[in-house]
């Protein structure tokens, strides 16, 4: 199904209520009828507070060999990243920083109008049981909408976000009911449907076949090697280094001296995750996925 289409998906799935839970610092959800599950702990990040779930659990972890007879060498192509930012968990988030809903194991931002996130939930309201995770909300003309007001409201437009970032976290200052409800729905649903996470799966997969063929054409990417490609798509997705700065890494010689530099880019600030990044890159280096393939430009893919 086309989730951007004008189609009223009918569901026959009765929407699920969450009661919420508090052990001190961390939230407990129970889904009607269901088993008690946790939803994050409460943290604070520059005057803000919210929740954070890095619990790996069993089951709801990226595989790629899940995924590679439907992507190929994407499937892995995103897998370091997915380290990085979530440990591969489909349920990783956070609610307190300005983004104010940060979901998925690539971690996208509902800050972004039109971003990684929005394309994700657009996707997801698309699916058949949608509505027993959120029945107000709907896509009209490829936007979402929540209709479970006098009037429908459009909670995002091509230019803003605000509306939908409410809608899911009403406030920055403390952990609110909108947030509790929002991160219950999205843990739940994430936990307990394969096709949610088949949708994470191939969001980030398009994203990042996108961004290459971007990238390519902005850093010269052309021919060179898979594992200088991601890092190039790792600094871009975090946001750690300028253009200036790649463009400087990516002139400075060979191959190893390439990567080299490519991997100090931010690394003052962010040394774990580079850290973690370079033994991802290593693990499927020895595992010869990585280091065989370069980017061909012209086709847009791996060869």
């Amino acid at each position: 199904m086309n989730p951007t289409s004008n189609t009223t998906v009918v569901s026959v799935f009765k929407p699920i209520d969450f009661i919420i839970s508090q052990q001190g610092q961390n939230y407990l959800a129970t889904p009607s009828g269901g088993k008690t599950f946790y939803i994050g702990s409460r943290a604070c990040y520059k005057g803000l507070s919210g929740l954070m779930n890095t619990r790996v659990s069993d089951g709801t972890v990226y595989d790629p060999v899940l995924y590679e007879k439907d992507y190929g060498f994407w499937a892995w192509f995103v897998y370091p990243t997915a380290m990085c930012e979530s440990k591969l968990s489909f349920h990783c988030l956070n609610t307190y920083d300005r983004a104010a809903f940060t979901f998925g194991f690539m971690q996208y931002g509902a800050h972004v109008p039109g971003g990684s996130f929005i394309k994700l939930m657009r996707s997801l309201l698309a699916l058949p049981d949608a509505k027993q995770y959120f029945p107000s909300l709907e896509l009209r003309n490829g936007f979402i909408f929540d209709i479970g007001n006098t009037q429908p409201l459009q909670l995002e437009t091509n230019n803003d976000t605000t509306k939908l970032m409410r809608y899911l976290n009403s406030t920055g200052a403390s952990v609110d009911q909108n947030e509790l409800n929002a991160v219950s729905r999205f843990i739940h649903w994430a936990q307990n449907n394969e096709a949610h996470r088949a949708l994470q799966v191939s969001t980030a997969v398009s994203e990042f076949s996108i961004k290459m063929k971007s990238y390519a054409a902005q850093y010269k990417l052309d021919g060179q090697p898979d594992y200088i490609c991601h890092t190039v798509c790792d600094i871009r997705h975090q946001g750690r280094a300028t253009t200036v700065q790649i463009r400087a890494a990516l002139n400075n010689g060979n191959k190893e001296a390439v990567y080299a530099g490519l991997l100090k880019l931010g690394a003052a600030r962010y040394t774990e995750r580079i850290d973690t990044l370079r033994d991802a890159h290593h693990t499927l280096i020895q595992k010869g996925i990585f280091g065989k393939h370069t980017y061909d430009a012209g086709k847009g893919m791996f060869v």
